[in-house]
């Protein structure tokens, strides 16, 4: 077979070394991992080594679902800039307000530095992106010292006994500044001289708290309650227990008004709320903090 010209060429550079020669490799070639993979490694890895809890591993997912939303299609390689503002606007067209906006761009930010960290490619437009939303300082709710007084001492109809539950569930966190979580796994071997030591839940750090005489009598009205794991109260869950909580605040006539400000892209909101239709169990831990330095301490 007489040779064409191209192939006559071909041959010479080859003998000539001018033509590097494919190399073969053993076992399938690895293919390049998707957006989706590269996430799904990013909550396993971080997972173990920052311990993370269900609910921070579900603020990623969260985060990331939002993303896939705005862009069934998104790709490491399609997320830009460009990208990053139409995700806002997406925030913006459903409904969300600004300080939620913010905060689920800087979760999605800490995916995009780790993952930018382990050697993939992201644009350094997506990295500095701002957001640039204007976002209020958030209503801190509470019960002034009067008030939760009032709301410890009331009397709930009989039939309304869940109602005095959560009361006192949310009066003991008021004055011992307990979280839910701690709240919950409060154990009697926590309980020594009149102090609470514990760790907590969320930190771990160790806490030491006197037990003044409002929480004591709490702890010695629930003195009949028994579980198998040794805690020492009666605690619904926190959906629950937010629940009767603004029933009881209710009944009590906790109804001062609050006035909420937060904007959602450039329109400016205002609300007014009665104060039982906000109430949940955090409102304790802030109750103890504003009636604490209320009396001085």
């Amino acid at each position: 077979q007489i040779p064409t010209t191209k192939e006559l060429k071909e041959l010479v550079n080859e003998k000539l070394g001018r033509i590097e020669k494919e190399i073969v490799v053993d076992g399938p070639i690895e293919r390049e991992k998707s957006f989706r993979e590269i996430f799904n490694d990013f909550l396993e890895v971080c997972s173990i080594e920052r311990s993370w809890s269900e609910s921070v591993h579900h603020k990623y997912v969260q985060a990331w679902n939002h993303l896939n939303s705005c862009d069934p299609d998104i790709s490491l390689a399609t997320l830009n800039k460009n990208k990053m503002t139409e995700l806002k606007k997406w925030y913006v067209k459903n409904g969300y307000r600004n300080r939620t906006t913010v905060k689920q761009f800087r979760i999605l930010k800490f995916f995009l530095r780790w993952i930018a960290a382990n050697g993939y490619l992201v644009e350094q437009g997506v990295l500095n992106y701002k957001v640039n939303l204007t976002v209020t300082k958030k209503e801190v709710t509470f019960l002034k010292y009067k008030e939760l007084l009032h709301f410890a001492s009331f009397q709930f109809p009989k039939n309304k006994e869940y109602l005095d539950r959560a009361r006192d569930m949310f009066c003991f966190m008021a004055f011992t500044s307990l979280r839910y979580s701690d709240l919950r796994a409060l154990k009697s071997v926590h309980i020594l001289n009149g102090k609470i030591e514990m760790y907590t839940q969320k930190t771990n750090d160790k806490i030491t708290i006197p037990i003044i005489e409002n929480a004591q009598k709490i702890i010695d009205k629930y003195s009949w309650y028994h579980s198998e794991n040794g805690t020492i109260f009666p605690v619904p869950s926190n959906q629950k227990l937010n629940d009767y909580l603004k029933e009881a605040a209710e009944l009590a006539g906790l109804d001062r008004e609050i006035v909420e400000t937060y904007f959602i892209g450039t329109q400016r909101h205002e609300e007014i709320h009665k104060f039982y239709e906000t109430i949940s169990c955090h409102d304790g831990r802030r109750t103890f903090v504003c009636c604490s330095l209320a009396l001085g301490i």
